[in-house]
C-alpha cells in the first residue's frame, strides 16, 4: 500500500453554557499546521502576550478571570479585536470549521436503568441489570463530538484524519460503566455504503496540547454563546465574530422516536475536492 498524501488534523473542544452545549472541531492540512501555529503565535504577540500564553474563551471573557490572567491588560473590546483578528488570519489555512450544538432542556436529565438484551435472540440469559445514571453537560459534549465526526468521514474521511481531543479525563456514567470522556470519543459512522463502518484515529496527547485545541474552544464557545443571544452590545459582539469563523453547524437533540438525534445539513455532507 502506498503512502497517502494530504493528511489533516482535526482538532476538537467543548463548550458548556447555561442553556447549550457545544463541541467544535477545526480541520487543517498537516503540512500547514506549523503555518496555522504559527499565526497564532504571532496575534498573541500582537497583543503584548507570549506565545506560549493560553486563549481561553471563559478566561478572556470573564472580567474576574481575565484579570488573573496574562491577558488582564485588554478590555473586552479589545478581546473581540484579538479573537476577530485571529480567525480572519486563520480562516485561509481552516479547511472546515464544524460545531454541533444541544439545548440542555431538551435532553433528560437522567436515564434509567434497563436490562442488558444480547444480539443474539437464542441467547439464554440472564444478562446483569444496566444501573441508570445522572445525564449532564459532559453526555451532550460526547454526542456533540460524535456528531461533528460524521461530516468528516465524508470529507476528507476517516482514513485521512487524525483526530486531537482537548485532554479530558473527567468521568462520566454510562450503562457500560464509568469511563473517562476524552476515550469515549473513537467511535464509527456507518455511511450505509456496505463496508465495515470505519473509525475515527483519535491521538491522546500525553504531552504540551496542541495549540490548535485553542481554536476549537473558540469555535464551541462562541457557537453556545450565540445560540442562546439576545440583542444586547455585547451579544451583538458575539454574533459579528461568529460570522467571522462561520463554522458548519450540526443539530443534537432528542429525536421523534425517542433516540438521539444529529441534524446534518446536507451541504456538510458534499463532497469537497480530492482528499
Amino acid at each position: 500500500m502506498g503512502v497517502k498524501e494530504n493528511l489533516y488534523d482535526a482538532f476538537g473542544d467543548e463548550s458548556a453554557g447555561p442553556q447549550y452545549v457545544s463541541y467544535g472541531v477545526v480541520l487543517v492540512a498537516a503540512d500547514k499546521q506549523a503555518d496555522a501555529n504559527s499565526i497564532l503565535a504571532q496575534v498573541k504577540t500582537r497583543f503584548g502576550a507570549s506565545a506560549d500564553d493560553q486563549l481561553h474563551c471563559r478566561v478572556l471573557f470573564s472580567g474576574q478571570q481575565r484579570k488573573k490572567s496574562p491577558w488582564a491588560r485588554l478590555n473586552i473590546t479589545e478581546v473581540f479585536t484579538l479573537y476577530s483578528e485571529l480567525m480572519r488570519d486563520l480562516n485561509p489555512l481552516m479547511i472546515r470549521k464544524i460545531v454541533s450544538i444541544g439545548k440542555k432542556s431538551e435532553f433528560p436529565n437522567s436515564i434509567s436503568g434497563a436490562q442488558w438484551r444480547h444480539v443474539d435472540p437464542s441467547f439464554v440469559g440472564p444478562l446483569p441489570w444496566s444501573e441508570g445514571y445522572d445525564f449532564g453537560d459532559k453526555h451532550i459534549a460526547n454526542l456533540g463530538a460524535h456528531g461533528t465526526m460524521v461530516p468528516l468521514s465524508k470529507w476528507p474521511g476517516f482514513d485521512r484524519v487524525s483526530f486531537w481531543p482537548d485532554p479530558d479525563t473527567t468521568p462520566i456514567e454510562t450503562t457500560a460503566g464509568r469511563r473517562q470522556f476524552s476515550n469515549m470519543l473513537s467511535g464509527f459512522v456507518d455511511n450505509g455504503d456496505g463496508k465495515d463502518p470505519p473509525r475515527v484515529s483519535v491521538i491522546y496527547s500525553s504531552g504540551p496540547k496542541p495549540p490548535l485545541l485553542q481554536i476549537a474552544d473558540l469555535v464551541a464557545y462562541v457557537s453556545q454563546r450565540c445560540a442562546g443571544a439576545g440583542y444586547d452590545h455585547i451579544d451583538m459582539k458575539f454574533k459579528a465574530l461568529n460570522r467571522i469563523i462561520e463554522a458548519e453547524k450540526i443539530k443534537i437533540g432528542i429525536a421523534p422516536d425517542g433516540g438521539i438525534g444529529i441534524n446534518v445539513p446536507n451541504t456538510s455532507l458534499e463532497f469537497r475536492g480530492p482528499a
